[in-house]
C-alpha cells in the first residue's frame, strides 16, 4: 500500500470519526499530490471499442498507470499463470468488493451497466 492509499483511508476514517476538517486535509494531500486525476478520456485495452472512460477502469489490466489509468490510488495486482500472481480462482474478489447497490432505490443491477457484484463484503452506500 502506498502513502496515498493510506491517506485516502485516513480521510475515510476521519469522516467516520466526525472530523471533517482532518478528513479534508488528508484527502487534499492525495488530490494535490500531482499523481492522480479523474479519468476524462478513453484509455487502455478497449479504448477503441464502444464504451466510456468510466467503463475502462473495470477492464482487465486497465488498473495500472501503464494502461493510462490516472485515477486508481490502490489496485490489487493479480496475473494468472504468473508466479505470485494468482490462479483461476484468485481473481474472484473483483466481484466481492463492490458497493451494496441493491438497497438504492431505482438502481438497476446489470453487467452492461458496470457489473454485478457478489457483495461478499458489504460496502454501504450513503446517498444523501
Amino acid at each position: 500500500m502506498t502513502k496515498w492509499a493510506a491517506l485516502h483511508y485516513l480521510a475515510e476514517a476521519y469522516i467516520e470519526a466526525g472530523k471533517p476538517d482532518l478528513a479534508a486535509e488528508a484527502a487534499n494531500k492525495v488530490i494535490q499530490s500531482g499523481y492522480f486525476k479523474l479519468n476524462d478520456q478513453r484509455f487502455g485495452a478497449e479504448k477503441d471499442k464502444a464504451g466510456d472512460y468510466f467503463h475502462d477502469m473495470f477492464i482487465e489490466n486497465n488498473q495500472n498507470r501503464s494502461s493510462g489509468n490516472q485515477e486508481t490510488i490502490w489496485a490489487i495486482q493479480l496475473e494468472y499463470n504468473t508466479q505470485g500472481g494468482g490462479d483461476n480462482y484468485t481473481d474472484w474478489s473483483k466481484r466481492a468488493w463492490v458497493p451494496f447497490y441493491s438497497q438504492q432505490k431505482g438502481f438497476v443491477l446489470a453487467d452492461s451497466l458496470g457489473g454485478r457484484g457478489l457483495v461478499t463484503y458489504v460496502l454501504p452506500m450513503v446517498v444523501g
